[in-house]
């Protein structure tokens, strides 16, 4: 029964295609090659193949490419990632794309034939480095359905418009009340008139009196240095 299983393995080292198909062939199974990925899916649209062994780092297209390709017409076909570089960015997308196991090189002939005949039944990922696998890590050959986009609702409802102010026009300012003339009676007249009178007559009386207060002033001056002269 194993005889009938047909392994296609990829990788684009000759020597490294050369080793897993004489390990392989003693184990009972038929192996073709390919040395690039355009190669691998042209032989997969041409037959069918059991397992699929594809190294990741391959010029043109590499491994993951070519799996993604794979899974538009093969969503079901064991595929083994056998890499000499390994990343936990490369294990969390094999297990995304549904890879059955993952191995590192340098693989020892045993674990390739039994990774390889696991493959068959289901996932194993029993020989994945521990250092890769963490919590982080999909459950192998689990395709992860993308996240659908979550409807957008609106967090509160619209706030209503908000209503410019009313422009109020600034009132004119009245002007400034001016103080109201003073209004006098006939009392208050006649005190003004009165006292004009009575400053104009202070004036006639005070000047001949100041004339007169002059004049004796210099006669009594005269009177007595006439005195003084006498007795000398």
């Amino acid at each position: 029964m194993v005889a009938t299983k047909r392994i296609l393995v990829v990788d684009d080292e000759d020597i490294v295609c050369r080793s897993y198909e004489r390990v392989l062939m003693n184990a009972g199974f038929e192996v073709e090659k390919a040395h690039d990925g355009k190669a691998a899916l042209d032989n997969i649209g041409k037959r069918e193949y059991d397992v699929m062994l594809a190294d990741l780092r391959m010029p043109g297209m590499d491994g993951l490419q070519v799996v993604r390709k794979l899974r538009e017409t093969h969503p079901k076909m064991p595929v083994i990632v056998v890499t000499g570089y390994p990343s936990r960015e490369t294990l969390l997308e094999a297990a995304r794309l549904g890879v059955t196991d993952y191995l590192t090189k340098p693989v020892a002939p045993d674990v390739l034939t039994e990774a390889t005949t696991l493959a068959m039944t289901g996932p194993t990922w029993s020989t994945t480095p521990a250092y890769l696998q963490s919590a982080t890590v999909p459950a192998p050959a689990t395709v992860v359905p993308p996240i659908a986009a979550k409807p957008v609702v609106p967090d509160a409802m619209p706030a209503a418009p908000v209503t410019p102010p009313i422009a109020v026009p600034a009132m004119p300012r009245a002007p400034a009340a001016q103080p109201a003339p003073r209004r006098h009676g006939v009392f208050g007249s006649t005190l003004r008139l009165c006292g004009g009178l009575a400053m104009s007559l202070a004036y006639v009386l005070f000047l001949p009196l100041a004339g007169f207060a002059v004049l004796l002033g210099l006669g009594g001056k005269a009177l007595v240095q006439k005195m003084i002269a006498k007795r000398a």
